[in-house]
């Protein structure tokens, strides 16, 4: 019996060394794509990291008077996370206008592909 006991703890624990884990992601995500969608705006939003400075940038989308935003979304791009920050400051979900804000750590930069779906 302790032999199996030992047996389950050391492949438990091989399995939980061999587990690689993916870098947390700053990405932003605001409402739902649905059937019917379209894709209102596709940018890449990009800032080299400055030693000692914080990178920010505004971005908006404004659509005529029938679009109709579903859904914003804000994936970060690279292998690895430099800790940025995005988020809505106006407009939105429900909305023909949106305005999203980005903002890197200090000594950073940050690379987002921003998306705005909704129904024109």
């Amino acid at each position: 019996m302790k032999t199996l006991i030992f047996l389950v703890l050391a492949v438990l624990g091989a399995n939980a060394a061999s587990v690689k884990t993916s870098a947390a992601r700053s990405s932003f995500n605001a409402g739902f794509i649905a059937v019917g969608d379209t894709l209102l705006q596709r940018s890449i939003v990009y800032r080299g990291g400055r030693a000692n400075e914080v990178q920010t940038e505004t971005v908006s989308f404004n659509g005529n008077s029938t679009t109709r935003i579903t859904a914003v979304q804000a994936h970060e791009q690279g292998e690895f996370s430099q800790r940025p920050t995005a988020w809505m400051i106006s407009g939105g979900i429900g909305l023909n206008n949106v305005t999203v804000k980005f903002k890197s750590a200090v000594g950073r930069g940050y690379y987002y592909h921003l998306m705005v779906w909704g129904r024109p």
